[in-house]
Formats: structure tokens, C-alpha cells, sequence
């Protein structure tokens, strides 16, 4: 998306520029052969999927309907592994950040919607807090909003809801429940 941004600008890309779109299929074919070596079968880690809870599936994003039946229907507990509140509130701020994205930056609300769509609809909404660590087009979003002289009081009691979610997790890490 930056490269084709930049192309409709009328700026030029350079090899080396170009070299960093080829990392990631790098990685991913690095990945492939670490599973053939250790496993015999490269997609090895793809149908372990099959054997986990929630069974995650690249499919479920062809099926929308689906994912909201669930997300609306499956919010019956505070944190539980596919019942969570708090990871649907982070999935309502994924998604009410979005169209502000789109405004502020086309590559930054690429990034957000991968990151944080793909991980939620493919395994459906469990352990979304922990996805939502790499949305840092949200963060810088909502710190950008919050900068706003009219805006300030609401930094206290957002920072107390972010130290009240923390201490939610390390209850329940040490009290050995789900904390994902």
C-alpha cells in the first residue's frame, strides 16, 4: 500500500526500497521449511489449527454473518477463552478507529485492518488483547485524539481503565485462569 501511495504520488521506488516487500515472503518460506524440517510436512502448523479450541480457519473471513452472530452472541463472561467482554471492547475500538484511520493515513489503517480483523475473525475473538499490543496505528490514534487541551480529562480515567485491565490479567494469571 506505502509503495502504490507513493506511485500514485508520482515518487519512484528503488530496488532497495522494493527489497522490503520481499521479507516477509521470506520469513513465511523460512517458516515453511523450519516446519518440513521438524515436522515432515510444511503445512504442518496449519492443520495442527484442527487440533486446538477454537480451531482457527482462514475460511471464517468469508463468513461475516457468522463472526457477528458470534461476537454478539458469545459475550457472557468477563474473560473467558471465546466469552470475553474485554476482548470485544478492544474489537470495538479496532473498529471505531478505522474510518478516523482512513483519514489520517491509508497505510496505517491497512495495517490496523489486517492486524486486527484477520487475528479476530480467523480465530474467533480469543485472546484479541493480545493482538491488539501491535495496533500501534490505534494507540498513536487515540493518544493523538487525547492531546486535545478539551479532551485531557478523559487521559486519568483511561489510563485507570488500561491499570484495571492489568490487574484483572495478573489476577487471574495467578489465580490460574485464563488470561490470553
Amino acid at each position: 500500500i506505502f509503495f502504490f501511495l507513493r506511485w500514485r504520488a508520482g515518487q519512484r521506488a528503488i530496488g532497495r526500497d522494493l527489497s522490503c516487500l520481499a521479507a516477509p515472503l521470506f520469513g513465511f518460506l523460512a517458516y515453511l521449511l523450519t516446519m518440513k524440517v521438524m515436522s515432515g510436512s510444511a503445512l504442518e502448523g496449519f492443520a495442527a489449527q484442527s487440533l486446538f479450541h477454537t480451531q482457527s480457519s482462514i475460511a471464517r473471513l468469508f463468513d461475516p454473518i457468522g463472526f457477528i452472530s458470534f461476537f454478539w452472541k458469545g459475550a457472557i463472561s468477563l474473560h473467558g477463552v471465546t466469552t470475553s467482554l474485554i476482548d470485544r471492547t478492544w474489537i470495538l475500538w479496532l473498529l471505531g478507529g478505522l474510518y478516523p484511520l482512513w483519514r489520517y493515513d491509508k497505510v496505517w489503517f491497512v495495517f490496523a485492518l489486517v492486524m486486527g480483523l484477520i487475528p479476530a475473525v480467523t480465530a474467533p475473538v480469543v485472546s484479541f488483547t493480545r493482538y491488539a499490543l501491535v495496533l500501534f496505528p490505534l494507540f498513536a490514534l487515540t493518544a493523538s485524539y487525547l492531546d486535545k487541551n478539551e479532551r485531557r480529562l478523559w487521559t486519568l480515567p483511561i489510563l485507570a481503565a488500561f491499570a484495571g485491565f492489568q490487574g484483572i490479567f495478573l489476577l487471574r494469571h495467578i489465580n490460574n485462569m485464563w488470561a490470553g
